[in-house]
């Protein structure tokens, strides 16, 4: 999943666009080819190629694996998502949802949701929504006065962090937590994607 965010200083409204994988892009010094394939000639060719399709400028990259998306989830004890309708079984995933309401998500079944995309009629769009709407519910988690408060989440998802996580130079470890202070404040309405 490729997510271009930005967090307004003066209001900290956060605006997330996020690109499907296979758009077709220019991809500086490859000529045309899908957007995910930059991050094949590394992080700087990403960044690049987002730069060049938005015109924007990026301060800070971010990428978390799949194991660490999965552990972080699991840090915070799993994520409660409000699916409306059921989710037939998606074979490529292994998902399936078979009552509605808030769903309660592990890690596994976390990763199985946001890859998800087979058993939608509307395939990668459907993805995206998916992963836009766990990725706020786990925000809202993780910004939780019970997450907060609670030294065994944070130590876990330190350690998830550190295991996980890689960050742009430019990006230290004091400004990490300067932008998770940030997100504390995050309300889920002015989400946008």
């Amino acid at each position: 999943t490729l997510i271009l965010a930005h967090v307004d200083p003066g209001t900290n409204r956060v605006t997330m666009v996020q690109f499907p994988r296979d758009l077709w892009v220019r991809v500086p010094g490859s000529g045309r080819n899908r957007i995910n394939t930059a991050l094949l000639g590394g992080k700087g060719l990403l960044v690049r190629t987002v730069e060049a399709l938005t015109g924007l400028g990026i301060n800070h990259y971010v990428q978390l694996n799949i194991a660490g998306f999965r552990d972080v989830v699991n840090a915070i004890d799993g994520v409660d998502v409000c699916i409306p309708e059921p989710i037939e079984f998606d074979a490529n995933t292994g998902l399936e949802v078979n009552e509605p309401g808030m769903v309660h998500f592990n890690g596994n079944r976390a990763l199985r949701f946001v890859r998800a995309r087979h058993t939608f009629a509307e395939g990668d769009l459907a993805r995206i929504q998916n992963q836009q709407k766990f990725i706020a519910a786990a925000i809202d988690k993780v910004t939780s006065v019970g997450t907060i408060i609670d030294p065994g989440r944070i130590r876990a998802l330190m350690r998830t962090a550190g295991d996980n996580l890689r960050i742009d130079r430019g990006t230290d470890p004091f400004e990490l937590y300067r932008l998770g202070q940030r997100f504390r404040s995050f309300d889920l309405r002015r989400y946008e994607a």
